[in-house]
């Protein structure tokens, strides 16, 4: 189980039925601010990405049900 911690990337994305998504990433270690806070603005882009395939993946399994 991962601890609260202050080093933590979020990306939500919306799902059938009006739920909502999220992918998440956590520094364990202490991180010194970047144009992120503890990330980089690469590693946010990353993570919005991978929000935007999953969720490009729910639609297409909503679809074919």
């Amino acid at each position: 189980m991962v601890q609260f911690t202050p080093w933590l990337q979020r990306a939500e994305f919306p799902i059938a039925g009006g739920r909502t998504g999220a992918i998440e990433v956590v520094n364990r270690e202490p991180r010194s601010a970047a144009a992120e806070g503890p990330f980089l603005a690469e590693e946010r882009r990353l993570i919005e990405s991978l929000a935007a395939m999953l969720e490009a993946y729910f639609e297409r399994l909503h679809a074919e049900e």
